[in-house]
């Protein structure tokens, strides 16, 4: 089954969608039912706004959807759940203050969820065009980390194996990005973060041309 619906939980087979080889989350994403992607990478489920995305139940990068998006691979995932939880504030004081948050759960498949899963994209062109991408996973029972790396200068924020996706500004845009994130629990303990460096650049020429039509002439 494609989706299955447990009281107020989607349930989405990762592997009954098609995706070319090497596709991050947001290309599977875009082909869910109910489920709309923006060019800003933000996600909504059947109209409700994705605040957060969970690996296992822990967040990835703080939660951030678009990171996510464009850097986990399909094929180590297994199951995709959409479902509403309380706020971080609520499930920290047991208080429940009314407010809830949409978010996606990611289960990886068994046998990639312990261990070391790792990623890689590098593409050259002409014009001097270049784009790479690199993402290292680590999993266990009760730990998670990784790392990527992503730097081009096509314009792109792109996502592996699926083609890019173009950004609609002109000039010659250059992105960096590098970052890492972790997470760990145990009986007692509950501990996670993450850091991330950007850099962007856009270089771009313009030329105008105008013309005014007077009485006596041209200028």
């Amino acid at each position: 089954a494609k989706v299955q619906v447990s009281e107020d939980t989607l349930l989405y087979n990762a592997a009954a969608y098609r995706t070319p080889q090497g596709a991050m989350l947001e290309e599977l994403v875009r082909k869910l039912p109910g489920a709309e992607v923006d060019d800003s990478g933000n996600v909504k489920i059947n109209g409700k706004q994705v605040s957060k995305l969970l690996v296992g139940g822990k967040e990835f990068f703080g939660g951030d959807v678009a990171t996510g998006l464009q850097n986990l691979p399909v094929e180590v995932l297994d199951r995709i759940k959409a479902y509403d939880q309380q706020s971080d504030a609520a499930r920290m004081t047991g208080i429940d203050d009314g407010e809830e948050e949409t978010v996606l759960d990611l289960t990886v498949k068994k046998g990639m969820n312990q261990g070391w899963v790792m990623n890689f994209d590098i593409a050259g062109g002409t014009e001097d065009r270049y784009s790479g991408r690199g993402t290292v996973n680590y999993f266990n029972d009760n730990s998670q980390a990784t790392i990527i790396a992503n730097m081009n200068n096509t314009g792109s924020m792109g996502f592996g194996g699926g083609g890019a996706r173009w950004m609609r500004n002109n000039g010659l845009r250059t992105d960096k990005m590098a970052g890492g994130s972790f997470a760990y629990e145990n009986e007692k303990l509950e501990i996670g973060g993450s850091v991330r460096f950007n850099y962007n650049k856009n270089n771009s020429i313009s030329t105008g041309y105008a013309e005014n039509f007077l009485p006596n002439g041209t200028s």
